[in-house]
């Protein structure tokens, strides 16, 4: 797993969460070493500014409250779910009205193939 799936795992993790999250937990749910599971809570601290606090008491990481809401990651981040079930959903669309959707999601597509080129050069599926 990249650093920024790691990141945004991590992210749905705390955010989902009603209680600490302990590290073990954090490590058992990424799938990662401890040092790993401890760079990616520094990463989405420092980098990226979560308001990620650990609670001694409760024995666990927690994103502090902020009085304008939930924190959110910076940029518009889908999981592999999410994004397959956008372009299926753009596919149906397209399939039952030619181009309803096209010129809002052309970006979305093109940076899409961009990045399965690049990981997975030479597939079939990927044009």
């Amino acid at each position: 797993m990249n650093i920024f799936n790691r990141i945004y795992e991590l992210h749905q993790l705390l955010a989902s969460s009603r209680y600490p999250v302990s590290r073990a937990t954090i490590q058992r749910e990424l799938e990662c070493s401890e040092s790993t599971a401890r760079r990616t809570v520094r990463q989405l601290r420092d980098n990226l500014g979560a308001p990620l606090i650990y609670d001694r008491q409760r024995n666990g990481y927690i994103y502090q409250p902020e009085e304008n809401g939930v924190f959110e990651l910076p940029g518009l981040w889908f999981s592999p779910q999410e994004t397959h079930a956008l372009l299926t959903a753009h596919q149906l669309l397209d399939s039952l009205q030619p181009g309803i959707l096209s010129s809002h999601i052309n970006a979305l597509t093109t940076r899409l193939k961009t990045l399965l080129t690049q990981h997975h050069p030479g597939h079939a599926d990927i044009g």
